[in-house]
């Protein structure tokens, strides 16, 4: 996507958690689907990157370092969970989940980008290593792997007085998948095919030569912990500190809550200059995060969705 804006970053990800569950006394059984997706990269990757995607002027001679770590998985399977009241104050919940892995695409990309003038690159011992579900390289016929495990979810809430609650929830607190016969792909990567429009600005389509297998390999499950902190006032509101925290970035968000005959929430995160704003009523609970109204130039969102039925 062309932005006349450079925002910079190091990190992209996106979690996605879904539940279809039933519940007698303590016990749990539901279908779970998670997708779990983070890339981690360079200042110099999403520059270079910035600047040729929107053919800006570039510094003739400047070397990037290309530096790029990423994974996406797919999961899918059965959730048994129990819940323990350790006393009054403090509640655990503990999940064991039996995964089934599908979509799967982690490795790296390493090595340099020159501009070698205002308007053209060359790739420098670029080398990409990285195990997949599909070849999106040499667009060989692959047979997706066959992915099996496991993975723990662990909660605590604790309330020491009535106004005063604290909970974390741990995702993927112990976990990983087996895949047996991954197709990889281990290559160099090359700027050789290049075409220049009107202007004479490069548009460089990479080229690949290395080698393709299959092999086993274990994957671990990305940890995802959830925490939050709300402390009650006299007037019916609620002060709030939530923290999210993943493998390559931890958000705090601070807010306030009120509760009438709807609870709705509102909070702020710095680090993404993003706003949430929720409401829970009976049985519904729902929120949506942004940084922007408009949803074609968001670099932040979430849609939380929760429903709640007794019978």
């Amino acid at each position: 996507m062309k932005t006349e804006k450079f925002y910079g970053g190091t990190v992209a990800l996106h979690h996605g958690f879904t539940e279809i569950s039933m519940k007698y006394n303590s016990w749990k059984i539901g279908v779970i689907r998670r997708d779990h997706t983070w890339f981690k990269f360079s200042q110099d990757t999403a520059k270079i990157i910035y600047l040729v995607k929107n053919k800006k002027v570039l510094e003739s001679g400047k070397v990037y370092q290309i530096d790029i770590d990423g994974s996406r998985l797919t999961s899918d399977g059965l959730s048994f969970g129990k819940s323990f009241n350790v006393f009054k104050e403090l509640k655990l919940a503990i999940n064991l989940n039996i995964i089934r892995g599908h979509h799967v695409i982690f490795g790296n990309l390493k090595g340099e980008v020159r501009a070698s003038s205002e308007s053209d690159i060359e790739f420098q011992n670029l080398n990409i290593d990285y195990s997949h579900d599909e070849d999106r390289l040499f667009d060989r016929e692959v047979i997706a792997p066959d992915g099996q495990g496991y993975s723990t979810d662990l909660a605590i809430y604790w309330s020491p007085q009535p106004q005063l609650n604290l909970g974390i929830e741990i995702i993927n607190l112990t976990g990983f998948i087996n895949w047996t016969d991954s197709p990889y792909t281990i290559a160099k990567v090359t700027s050789d095919n290049k075409t220049y429009d009107e202007n004479g600005y490069v548009s460089v389509d990479p080229g690949f030569s290395g080698r393709m297998g299959n092999k086993d390999v274990k994957q671990t499950m990305p940890r995802v912990i959830q925490a939050f902190f709300s402390l009650k006032t006299d007037f019916g509101s609620s002060y709030l500190v939530e923290m999210y925290h993943t493998n390559v970035k931890t958000f705090v968000s601070v807010g306030l809550s009120h509760f009438q005959w709807l609870n709705w929430k509102i909070l702020y995160t710095p680090e993404t200059e993003a706003v949430t704003l929720g409401a829970y009523y009976k049985w519904i609970n729902a929120s949506i995060l942004t940084d922007s109204i408009n949803y074609d130039s968001a670099r932040t969102f979430g849609l939380t969705m929760n429903l709640h039925y007794e019978f």
